[in-house]
C-alpha cells in the first residue's frame, strides 16, 4: 500500500471516529445518559474493554482459558481485585484478576500504575469501526503483548465481557442491535455503530 492510500484510510478512521464521537454525544443529552462519571457510557466501555484485556492477559499468563486444565505447574485463576485506574474520561473502577500463585504481572495496567497509556485513544477508534468490546480487548491485548501467541489472540478477540447479554436495556437512537454480542456499557445497553439509515 502507498504512502497516499495510507493517508486516505488514516482520514477516513479519524472522520469516522470523530462523527461517532458527535453522535454519541447529541444521543446521550437528548435521553438524558451521562457520557462520563461512575455511570456513564464511556466509563462502561471503558471498564469492559479493560477487563476483557486484562484476563486475555491472564489466560496467556496461565497457559489455559478459565475453568480449563491447569499446566504442570498448576497455576490457577484465583478471583479478583479492585482497581481504580485513571483515562481521558475520568477514574474507572475495574476487577483485575489473580493467580493463585501471585506470580501474574499486568500489562496493559502494571501494578502499583493507574495510567493505562495510551488507551482512551484505542478504544474510540476501535469502536468507531464497529468493533465489538470482545474485539477491542482483543486487540489492546496484541498492542501491549506483541510476541503473544496467535491463538491467545483469537481466543482473546472471542470473548465478551459478563453483561453484554442483558436484556431491556436503554437504546441509544445512533446505535441499533447488532447480529452479535457489542459494546455493554453501563447499564448493559448491546450496542454497535450506525452509520446512515434507519436506527432500527
Amino acid at each position: 500500500m502507498s504512502d497516499a492510500q495510507t493517508q486516505v484510510l488514516a482520514g477516513r478512521d479519524l472522520e469516522a471516529t470523530q462523527e461517532l464521537a458527535e453522535q454519541l454525544v447529541v444521543s446521550a443529552r437528548e435521553q438524558g445518559i451521562a457520557l462520563t462519571g461512575p455511570d456513564g457510557l464511556l466509563t462502561g466501555l471503558t471498564r469492559q474493554v479493560l477487563q476483557t484485556a486484562l484476563e486475555a492477559e491472564m489466560t496467556e499468563h496461565l497457559g489455559h482459558e478459565h475453568g480449563g486444565m491447569p499446566g504442570p505447574g498448576g497455576n490457577v485463576r484465583n478471583g479478583h481485585s479492585a482497581k481504580t485506574v485513571r483515562t481521558e474520561i475520568g477514574d474507572v473502577r475495574i476487577q483485575v484478576p489473580r493467580d493463585r500463585e501471585g506470580s501474574f504481572e499486568p500489562v496493559l495496567v502494571p501494578k502499583h500504575t493507574r495510567r493505562p497509556a495510551g488507551f482512551d485513544e484505542t478504544v474510540i477508534s476501535l469502536y468507531a469501526k464497529g468493533m465489538t468490546t470482545g474485539d477491542i480487548g482483543g486487540a489492546v491485548h496484541r498492542d501491549t503483548q506483541p510476541r503473544q501467541s496467535v491463538e491467545v489472540s483469537i481466543a482473546a478477540n472471542s470473548s465478551h465481557p459478563r453483561g453484554a447479554h442483558r436484556p431491556g436495556s436503554r437504546k441509544l437512537g445512533i446505535l441499533r442491535p447488532a447480529a452479535r454480542p457489542a459494546v455493554a456499557p453501563a447499564r448493559g445497553a448491546r450496542l454497535t455503530p450506525h452509520h446512515g439509515g434507519a436506527p432500527w
